[in-house]
């Protein structure tokens, strides 16, 4: 089996207060950009790296993957407007594969476990992502007044990395469907394509707020 890899790294850190963009905020003294790019770099099967940017941030990236010696194994992608316009611009940049993996640079704390679930769930279905069933109360709220209590039953937080089958998801680009995603196995599910989950990993965590630099601290 071989896949290619793309990592989104399109986040602006507005919410973290960082002026550097999300990916280059340091995390216990590395970028956070730069434990995706470990986590992944040697897994056998991934035989192709590309990472998607905003261009005003193409040069600072390539400073970073040349300090820590990764400028040659990693193509850098301008990304698009939105985060499923990213994730296509890198499909793009790829050559035929037989898997395509999409992770978040977001998710600093992804572990060895969690993508090796990812790939072995590969043999018997053509979308595979990690996910934990949800543990706190859910409530459907609008204008700040609470409508209803949702059953949690059969609920999952969704994480990346995500795996999907080339040819599935070329298929789909190629068809211009012009959807509003949040994740490619939305595209996925939106096309009926079987998905299924495997178990993520509560360290997993992806960065938004200052909180959850201190949480990620934690877990280096």
């Amino acid at each position: 089996m071989n896949i290619g890899l793309i990592i989104t790294a399109g986040g602006s850190g507005r919410r973290l207060g960082a002026k550097e963009g999300k990916p280059f905020v340091a995390l216990n003294g590395k970028p956070i950009i730069l434990y995706s790019c470990e986590a992944f770099q040697n897994i056998p099967e991934i035989t192709q790296f590309v990472i998607t940017i905003d261009s005003e941030r193409d040069a600072q990236l390539q400073k970073v993957l040349s300090h820590y010696q990764m400028q040659d194994r990693f193509q850098i992608v301008k990304g698009g407007v939105t985060r499923q316009q990213s994730v296509q611009n890198g499909f793009e940049a790829l050559k035929k594969t037989d898997y395509v993996m999409v992770h978040d640079a977001a998710r600093p704390m992804v572990t060895l476990g969690v993508i090796q679930r990812v790939i072995e769930g590969s043999g018997a279905f053509p979308c595979v992502i990690p996910g934990l069933p949800v543990v706190d109360t859910m409530k459907r709220v609008e204008n700040g007044q609470v409508i209803e209590t949702v059953s949690r039953d059969h609920i999952y937080s969704v994480q990346t990395p995500q795996l999907f089958q080339y040819d599935r998801l070329k298929t789909i680009y190629e068809g211009g469907e012009n959807m509003s995603v949040t994740d490619e196995a939305m595209l996925m599910e939106k096309n009926h394509i079987p998905i299924h989950v495997v178990p993520g990993d509560r360290r997993n965590i992806k960065i938004t707020y200052p909180e959850d630099l201190f949480i990620a601290s934690k877990c280096v």
